[in-house]
């Protein structure tokens, strides 16, 4: 691997020169790029930057997220999805106050110890908040390196990993860590898209061997995709005078404590599945949405009870609904109930 094939000098004045105004990089409080970091996991940048805004306007310190109650916290993240990334920030911030002083560690075995903080997010950490040259790797950096480098091997090999790291350390030593690790991330964001890269505005086009090679579309190398599953889900949305019922999710699956509508599999996309509950169902409304490798069609029927049955769940109403955060299939139901004024 030619480590010359990536100049800092002019990496870095691209991103001076072209950089997003983003709020952690006002001061690069460790905080802030943690929250981002683990904020944006999953997540485009314009999702993310108002849930980032509100969130450190309601905990703006480690303080107040290690003391913040459940609810609240699930409720800043609802509509992110993979809630087990809002505990984690929970759980780590208590460590950090229990075992580091309440400031976030500067060293990467300390920051691999904490709940939700793999090698990325440590390297992130260590790289942006606090100017170390500690490698990072996400999706961005891998494809701007295997385009610029040409790099035939799958792009989440252990060898890879190795390579693009020894890469990282290099050039890092050659500038500032924080600069060089956001300039590669923010060229791969903006510049060398996944498809249709603006190659003529990449400071590194000059260099890049894909390019010239004509391979660009084939970096980086990736590994065949887990199979989709497909499935059809049933939602059923109990309504008694103006309270609907929920069930709080067991530990171990999606959604684990969180509140969500009594669901089941159906084998089709039946138009009239059969309630498990004497009343009267009618179609609420159907929707679609994604968690890990499985791709749901939902169907949301709502039954009116005349009596209320001693369920082990909860009774809300739309008020409290509103107040809670919910799973995605659960806030698209309540906005259904919403609109149609249930």
């Amino acid at each position: 691997m030619d480590s010359k094939r990536i100049d800092p000098g002019p990496l870095a004045q691209w991103f001076l020169a072209q950089a997003r105004k983003l709020p952690w990089r006002e001061a690069y409080e460790p905080y802030h790029v943690w929250i981002s970091e683990i904020m944006l996991q999953q997540t485009r940048m314009e999702q993310g930057l108002p849930y980032f805004t509100r969130w450190i306007k309601a905990l703006p310190d480690l303080q107040s997220l290690a003391q913040v109650e459940e609810g609240e916290l699930l409720k800043l993240w609802e509509g992110l999805g993979y809630y087990s990334r809002a505990k984690n920030l929970k759980k780590a911030a208590q460590l950090i106050l229990e075992k580091h002083q309440g400031e976030l560690p500067q060293d990467k075995e300390a920051l691999l110890g904490l709940p939700g903080v793999g090698p990325y997010t440590a390297g992130a950490i260590l790289a942006i908040a606090f100017n170390q040259p500690e490698p990072l790797l996400d999706g961005n950096i891998e494809r701007v390196l295997s385009r610029v480098l040409d790099w035939a091997e799958p792009v989440k090999s252990k060898a890879t990993r190795q390579r693009f790291e020894a890469e990282l350390r290099q050039l890092f030593s050659q500038g500032e860590p924080r600069i060089l690790a956001q300039a590669l991330m923010e060229l791969g964001a903006l510049v060398c898209r996944p498809q249709n890269p603006l190659c003529p505005e990449c400071p590194l086009s000059p260099s890049c061997m894909a390019k010239t090679d004509g391979r660009w579309s084939q970096r980086p190398v990736s590994a065949p995709r887990p199979k989709t599953i497909r499935e059809n889900r049933c939602f059923w949305v109990y309504r008694h005078e103006d309270r609907y019922y929920l069930e709080n999710q067991p530990q171990g699956g999606h959604w684990a404590g969180m509140w969500l509508f009594p669901m089941e599999l159906i084998a089709t996309d039946a138009s009239a599945p059969v309630s498990p509950v004497l009343g009267k169902a009618q179609l609420l409304t159907q929707f679609s949405y994604s968690i890990t490798k499985y791709q749901v069609r939902g169907q949301a029927w709502l039954v009116q009870l005349e009596n209320r049955p001693d369920w082990p769940g909860a009774w809300m109403d739309l008020g409290e609904l509103k107040q809670i955060g919910l799973p995605r299939p659960a806030v698209l139901i309540r906005n259904a109930l919403s609109a149609q004024g249930a």
